[in-house]
């Protein structure tokens, strides 16, 4: 007799009886919840995918739609100042610093007038599955823009769709999975269950908290538009960002004559002191009413022309004695690392008024 005897698979009645018919009918009706539970779970995954991909599509649409009506904005101011032969180097200058997209200059013959940068797919994380990107991701759009200086086709612009690995995806995956467990908790008849939903409801709402600092933080440090949209209109959208969001005070803006462009120095520090004086009227001033002008003045000693910021506020003014606050000395430091100047004038009940001078020694449009 053979010490190892063969296995014998179960037959299909008795495999029956033993994963259910041999089962209480307790067990058949927590078999049958575990079931309904896991193909729920599937079919929300499979909806929140769909989702995603559908939101990823209207996302890369939206920015490629952005991406070429800058390049056909920036081809069309630069007609008439910049020469043929510069034509396409200062385009490309104009246009490196888009987000979301890439973008390549190329000459007549179509080759790239610089090497093209490393593309998106060898900087993703390999830590995310291939098979989720392939699921998520949209296919990788791009679309040619022809460059026509006085009549003549000088070149093209490729624009290229590029997803970005950063802080906005992943709280997105984050609330798809959140919105997935509530889905899915909402089956359930428990206690734990409605405990459960709470719970994610929070989660949700945290989420929504966090993408909205991620997308102010992205501004801050750099607002997408600066280089390639006018000053003037970047100000005038931040000075009515500012008034829907404190609807109690009037704001105004003069800033005609102005030039599209100061370079990228010298807007940065425009930008940034408007944005760091409305911040400062808004926590403190009390102010009502508000009055950002900006415009080229008169030659300073050494014979240039300057620009010319001032913000002024009818609020309950500043103490000349008190030391300048963080947001001051920023202000003061970045118009002085221009060759300029910050001075403010006030005093208590008597509103505030900071002027800033900056040289403009490269005129740039």
């Amino acid at each position: 007799m053979p010490l190892l005897q063969p296995l014998a698979w179960p037959s299909p009645r008795a495999l029956s009886h033993a994963l259910w018919h041999g089962r209480s009918v307790r067990a058949q009706l927590l078999i049958v919840f575990i079931v309904i539970d896991l193909i729920a779970g599937l079919v929300a995954g499979a909806v929140t995918i769909l989702q995603a991909r559908a939101s990823t599509r209207v996302e890369v649409a939206a920015s490629m739609e952005l991406a070429e009506l800058l390049v056909r904005e920036a081809v069309a101011l630069m007609q008439q100042e910049v020469p043929a032969e510069k034509f396409l180097a200062d385009l490309n200058s104009q246009l490196r610093l888009v987000r979301h997209v890439r973008i390549v200059v190329k000459e007549a013959g179509g080759s790239p007038l610089w090497p093209h940068p490393p593309a998106a797919a060898a900087r993703r994380d390999d830590r995310v599955p291939a098979w989720f990107a392939a699921l998520i991701a949209a296919p990788i759009a791009s679309r040619d823009v022809p460059v026509v200086v006085n009549g003549a086709r000088v070149g093209s612009v490729e624009i290229v769709a590029e997803p970005h690995d950063e802080v906005g995806p992943n709280l997105f995956g984050l609330k798809a999975h959140a919105t997935s467990i509530a889905a899915a908790a909402a089956k359930l008849e428990h206690q734990a269950a409605r405990k459960m939903i709470e719970r994610v409801h929070d989660m949700l709402a945290i989420i929504e908290q966090l993408q909205s600092i991620n997308r102010s933080m992205l501004n801050r440090l750099r607002p997408m538009a600066l280089g390639h949209v006018p000053l003037r209109d970047i100000l005038c959208e931040l000075v009515r960002d500012r008034a829907r969001q404190h609807p109690q005070i009037e704001f105004s803006v003069c800033a005609d004559n102005l030039m599209r462009s100061y370079g990228d120095s010298i807007d940065l520090t425009i930008y940034r002191c408007v944005q760091e004086s409305l911040t400062n009227i808004i926590r403190h001033a009390q102010a009502r009413h508000v009055t950002i002008e900006l415009g080229e003045a008169a030659s300073d000693v050494n014979g240039g022309p300057q620009l010319a910021l001032t913000v002024r506020d009818d609020g309950c003014g500043v103490d000349p004695r008190a030391a300048p606050g963080f947001g001051l000395r920023g202000m003061q430091e970045r118009a002085q690392a221009l060759g300029g100047s910050c001075k403010v004038d006030s005093a208590l009940g008597d509103g505030t008024s900071i002027r800033i001078m900056i040289p403009l020694r490269e005129r740039r449009s």
